[in-house]
């Protein structure tokens, strides 16, 4: 699972160039939670329960 989140977090900054994306594993059932912050901007952070709803939140905020 690691090797393919560490996939989906270049893809999504591939696509996303001026987001900084990672992930954190739940402590309590180990699902992964993503998060993105802009690099120019670190206090302005996203959360996301899945890489497709942070992919849907960067885009987002690509159109704004």
């Amino acid at each position: 699972m690691q090797h393919r989140a560490h996939q989906i977090v270049a893809e999504l900054e591939a696509a996303w160039p001026k987001w900084h994306v990672w992930w954190v594993p739940r402590a309590i059932d180990g699902r992964l939670t993503w998060h993105a912050h802009r690099w120019d901007d670190e206090r302005h952070v996203i959360h996301a329960d899945s890489a497709d709803e942070l992919a849907d939140m960067l885009e987002e905020e690509a159109g704004q």
